[in-house]
């Protein structure tokens, strides 16, 4: 595991205890922030994906980027949680080599680690170590000191590390087979390498020796998404990171990213994102962590190209 990661950066986009009540509800969106709830008191509902779940006193959720999710009460009840937004950046050097003994599998990053066992999202019952993670985490945001910065990065990625064990233990507690998982992260590393040249699904599937549909079929099963839709998700994050951080023009990202066709881009973000390109960079100048349109629900993109 690579420990150098930036310390002096805050991570933290928003953080607090929150209450929620008479039938309170925010309907589906997406975002490219992490985040987190750990559930004080009540109960409240979240659609993620294709599932729901329900949440009580003591529960932990976190819920990965671009993972289009809802969270509503079903009762004039009252919820009260902590909910935190952070930024992945810090933790990408955070590695993970799910399968020490094969090495030519390559190594993941922890965060993309859990996205592909827990297809967008993570919960858990009442957990000790995991509330009072969260809760020094609040505790030194509270202060309100740059010295605390680090001692949030390292608090988050005790959090990521914690996660990740939680996820590994439950692996080799099931029957599942491996080599299925394998396959998954080859295309999650190779997306992530090459996401800015053409990719088709057979050129993954070539490297592997398997057939297409076998990759599509393990893929989806693993991500809860198809190859296309992840490999076009992760060229719009990368596309956002740049919009946030660089003065590269829109066709200059648009070919960054693998996009010959800037047209192609716009229609592809705003497939994604629900705002084109141009009205979205206008947005985060005045709201650096936008959140998507909470109306929008995310559609299957065009093929690879």
């Amino acid at each position: 595991m690579d420990h150098f990661f930036n310390l002096s950066h805050d991570p933290i986009i928003s953080i607090d205890v929150e209450k929620r009540d008479n039938h309170y509800s925010f309907g589906k969106h997406l975002h490219d922030t992490y985040e987190v709830y750990r559930i004080l008191e009540g109960q409240c509902y979240m659609d993620i994906g294709h599932q729901t779940i329900c949440c009580s006193q003591g529960d932990f959720v976190l819920i990965l980027p671009y993972t289009v999710h809802s969270f509503y009460l079903k009762a004039d009840c009252t919820c009260r949680f902590q909910h935190l937004h952070f930024e992945g950046d810090n933790f990408k050097p955070l590695l993970y080599h799910p399968y020490p003994n094969h090495p030519q599998d390559g190594a993941i990053s922890l965060l993309e680690s859990l996205h592909l066992q827990k297809g967008g999202f993570f919960s858990l019952k009442n957990h000790e170590k995991i509330n009072a993670i969260i809760q020094s985490i609040l505790d030194y945001y509270q202060l309100g000191e740059s010295v605390y910065i680090e001692l949030i990065n390292i608090s988050l990625s005790h959090l990521i590390v914690l996660l990740a064990e939680i996820m590994e233990k439950e692996e080799l507690c099931s029957d599942k087979n491996h080599t299925g998982n394998r396959y998954v992260l080859f295309a999650l590393n190779y997306i992530r390498e090459n996401y800015n040249k053409k990719i088709l699904i057979s050129d993954i599937a070539g490297l592997l020796n398997i057939s297409s549909r076998y990759l599509s079929k393990v893929f989806h099963e693993h991500v809860h998404m198809t190859i296309s839709t992840y490999l076009n998700t992760y060229r719009i994050n990368e596309a956002i990171h740049l919009m946030r951080h660089t003065t590269l023009s829109l066709t200059e990202i648009s070919y960054h990213i693998g996009l010959k066709d800037s047209q192609h881009f716009t229609k592809l973000f705003h497939n994604i994102m629900g705002i084109t390109p141009h009205k979205y960079r206008k947005l985060i100048r005045k709201n650096p962590y936008l959140v998507a349109d909470p109306s929008f629900i995310i559609k299957e993109p065009e093929p690879l190209v």
